[in-house]
């Protein structure tokens, strides 16, 4: 683990906090690669945010890291049916809800986030000096 035990226990809010964040800070990061341009690194210093207790990790050579480097790229449309397919068969409580007159509804940003993770796969988070 390049993580510090603490960092990875909290992974999944900071990421959620970071990703929902991080377009207000201008050392925020995007690199795409031009040999393989649908693959992208989102680049995110978590200085910005508080209570990331620095540093989050070590690279191997010892280097400490205050960034995460997020590996991801676009959702092929077949996965994204595939998901969509899932979510038909499967009712969750909002639709219960509606069907009993109820409507619950949620942030924008929630929206945008859940689109977000619905149309990339990440398939790597790092932590970057």
């Amino acid at each position: 683990g390049l993580l510090t035990p603490l960092h990875r226990d909290r992974l999944p809010r900071i990421l959620a906090k970071a990703l929902l964040f991080c377009g207000r800070y201008n050392d925020t990061k995007l690199y795409s690669s031009q040999s393989h341009p649908n693959s992208h690194i989102l680049l995110i210093s978590l200085s910005n945010f508080p209570g990331s207790d620095l540093p989050i990790g070590w690279t191997p050579c010892g280097r400490s890291c205050s960034r995460l480097a997020i590996l991801y790229h676009w959702a092929s449309p077949e996965s994204r049916e595939l998901e969509n397919q899932k979510k038909e068969k499967a009712k969750g409580p909002l639709e219960v809800a509606k069907a009993r007159g109820r409507v619950r509804t949620i942030s924008t940003s929630l929206a945008m986030e859940i689109k977000m993770l619905s149309i990339t796969d990440v398939f790597a988070i790092l932590p970057c000096p």
